[in-house]
């Protein structure tokens, strides 16, 4: 274990349309006048499992994004890289694996860890458990018991309403152990065509590990929900990211 790496990719790539974020891209979005993506990047660092950091982001907002970031004391403590992120989630993935990858960051022993910018408030707590679960089943990630009804729907009509005891809700951050997908991995290949680390390692014949998700895996994703989120933070006392002196 002496040279293993744990890296983090960081979405921040999307249009924040349902959002309709305006001139201020979504993951800049201020939470308690701290942007979003400040907050998820600050418990990658209070972590402590992470060597490196890939931050995916359209092209557009790339400036004002690095700039956002130096304003915060753990700028100069992670190995931050950027990379720049396509209309599809899996081709901003790979921009960002390519990135820690072409940098000699990340190895095929590492483990690799994707978040959602816009899912600010996990816990330290809740990584390190994924960390551990990734460590022995390969993959991990948050997951809770749906709860409203689950539907089969064919031209908009119902079809078969399956039993939703049989199903969970699994959000980001999603761990996986490329030492266990070692032919599968490389350049432009590992994750290709798939949506999520649970997909692929399904495919791979590999059954990821959950761990509880809580309402503190929440994503920002309407105008209502930065309203929320602020009230989270507040409820559970979680510290406000410092800036730089």
């Amino acid at each position: 274990m002496e040279n293993f790496k744990t890296a983090a990719i960081v979405l921040a790539s999307g249009s924040g349309q349902r959002f309709e974020a305006g001139n201020v891209p979504k993951h800049l979005t201020p939470v308690l006048e701290v942007p979003v993506l400040i907050w998820t990047l600050n418990t990658i660092y209070r972590c402590e499992l992470f060597s490196s950091v890939a931050i995916v982001c359209r092209e557009k907002d790339f400036l004002t994004t690095k700039k956002s970031v130096e304003n915060f004391e753990f700028n100069d403590s992670l190995n931050i890289r950027y990379a720049i992120g396509a209309s599809e989630r899996t081709e901003s993935f790979i921009s960002g694996f390519n990135e820690l990858r072409d940098s000699l960051l990340i190895d095929n022993k590492s483990m690799v860890a994707l978040f959602d910018a816009n899912r600010p408030l996990t816990t330290v707590d809740q990584l390190v458990s994924l960390n551990e679960a990734a460590l022995r089943y390969g993959c991990s990630c948050p997951a809770r018991p749906v709860i409203n009804g689950v539907a089969k729907t064919q031209t908009d009509r119902i079809i078969e309403v399956p039993d939703k005891k049989e199903f969970v809700e699994f959000v980001t951050p999603e761990f996986i152990k490329l030492e266990f997908y070692t032919n599968n991995n490389s350049k432009n290949c590992f994750m290709k065509g798939y949506d999520c680390f649970v997909e692929y390692s399904l495919n791979m014949g590999f059954t990821p590990k959950t761990i509880s998700a809580s309402s503190l895996n929440s994503k920002l994703t309407y105008p209502e929900d930065k309203t929320f989120l602020e009230g989270l933070a507040i409820d559970n006392k979680i510290s406000i990211p410092k800036r730089s002196k």
